[in-house]
């Protein structure tokens, strides 16, 4: 799977959390992820972020509420974080049941850095057939 197709795939299934997903869907979408917060960060910076001399009292201010720092320093990242995280989080479950696992085991670390990186089970397993490359 291309690095298109997958953003293409994950973001059409942003809500199917049954079926399995491919190694290379889950690591391309991740990279996507990534490569955005990352360009979302760079953006919140040069816009607004505070002058120097002046970072100090906007962030005494900003960490007075702790979830108004993402509001006041970082709109576009936390923007991003929201536009992304339930097609994550759906590719997830759908690379954990590639490897015979259940969706809710998504939360240890083991589902978060161990199994996404191993390969599937060959074969249709319980969770459907084998995703096609």
């Amino acid at each position: 799977m291309t690095f298109k197709e997958s953003i293409r795939t994950c973001i059409a299934k942003a809500t199917t959390f049954d079926g399995r997903a491919r190694r290379s869907e889950f690591w391309w979408f991740y990279l996507f992820v990534t490569l955005g917060a990352l360009v979302a960060y760079v953006i919140d910076f040069l816009l607004f972020w505070p002058p120097v001399d002046l970072v100090g009292a906007r962030l005494a201010g900003a960490f007075a509420d702790p979830l108004s720092i993402h509001a006041q320093l970082l709109p576009v990242t936390s923007f991003w974080f929201f536009l992304t995280i339930l097609p994550l989080v759906a590719v997830g479950v759908r690379r954990l049941h590639d490897r015979t696992k259940p969706g809710g085991s998504f939360m240890g670390l083991d589902a978060l850095m161990i199994l996404p990186g191993t390969a599937g089970s060959r074969g249709p397993n319980s969770y459907g057939e084998e995703p096609q490359p």
